[in-house]
């Protein structure tokens, strides 16, 4: 299968990453810093450069893709919880997952909050 990624750079995408490659799967990767990624993902991937929390990423890859494994995000621990972090926190998991679901969903309704 072809799997889309996000999240893959962190502690659980790395290792989710590995199993998934080791049982012959084709593993693309959306990453907002693709140096990084190419240096610490352990496993082999194809990947789409962009930044999910700031709107809809287009790419040819996407026509191929069987699953998508949703795991971006900022962290939500070791900070105390300022508004600044909350707005980080929405951005990174819900902003972004609204707009990966309009790229596989276009007629979702989204359902904005504020805090």
């Amino acid at each position: 299968m072809k799997i889309l990624m996000t999240g893959a750079t962190g502690l659980i995408g790395k290792e989710l990453g590995k199993a998934l490659a080791f049982k012959g799967h084709e593993l693309i990767v959306i990453t907002r810093n693709p140096l990084k990624a190419r240096e610490t993902l352990p496993f082999p991937c194809e990947l789409i450069t962009g930044d999910l929390s700031q709107g809809p990423i287009t790419h040819a890859l996407f026509e191929q893709i069987d699953v998508v494994i949703n795991l971006m995000g900022e962290s939500v621990a070791g900070d105390r919880w300022t508004e600044e972090k909350k707005h980080k926190i929405w951005d990174s998991r819900i902003k972004a997952t609204q707009n990966l679901l309009k790229r596989f969903c276009p007629n979702q309704q989204s359902q904005e909050k504020n805090f």
